[in-house]
């Protein structure tokens, strides 16, 4: 990796790291898998009812393989209890890095629904999270998920 992204990219993890460590022990984490574009591991951290941090660690599967790394903040909007559980939507916005010999930098705009299920502490998601590329040109792109989480208290 060029020296200047090695930077940009320890800038880019303490900033993800930063809003987690100053929230209260008491929240619910959510750890889980998301598949489609990334593909890998999903965390969301609940600040309160209406607000999460999320991040993914994958890997981009698309014409350029690359390490994807993304933290988001969301605002949560309740849609409506369902039979077996509670469905929001979701919108916010986050960083992405993509990491290989040129890296990416860009700013996303995730949306999606959440499903959390009444009777088990699990999650069902999906998003579609349009980005704007910075580094290395700017361009948009975008990238859909669809994912699960088992959510505990920390």
């Amino acid at each position: 990796m060029r020296r200047g992204y090695t930077g940009l990219l320890i800038l880019f993890i303490l900033l993800l790291s930063s809003g987690a460590i100053a929230q209260k022990k008491t929240n619910l984490m959510g750890v889980g898998i998301i598949a489609g574009e990334p593909t890998g591991f999903s965390l969301k951290y609940w600040t309160n009812k209406g607000t999460a941090f999320d991040a993914g660690l994958g890997w981009s599967f698309g014409n350029q393989r690359r390490l994807h790394i993304h933290g988001d903040w969301l605002v949560n909007k309740p849609g409506g209890a369902l039979k077996n559980g509670i469905l929001s939507f979701y919108y916010g916005i986050g960083a992405r890095i993509k990491v290989r010999d040129e890296s990416k930098i860009g700013i996303r705009i995730p949306t999606g629904i959440d499903f959390i299920l009444k009777k088990s502490p699990l999650d069902i998601f999906a998003e579609v999270v349009p980005i704007l590329d910075v580094v290395p040109e700017t361009k948009i792109s975008f990238n859909l998920g669809i994912g699960v989480r088992y959510y505990f208290r920390t």
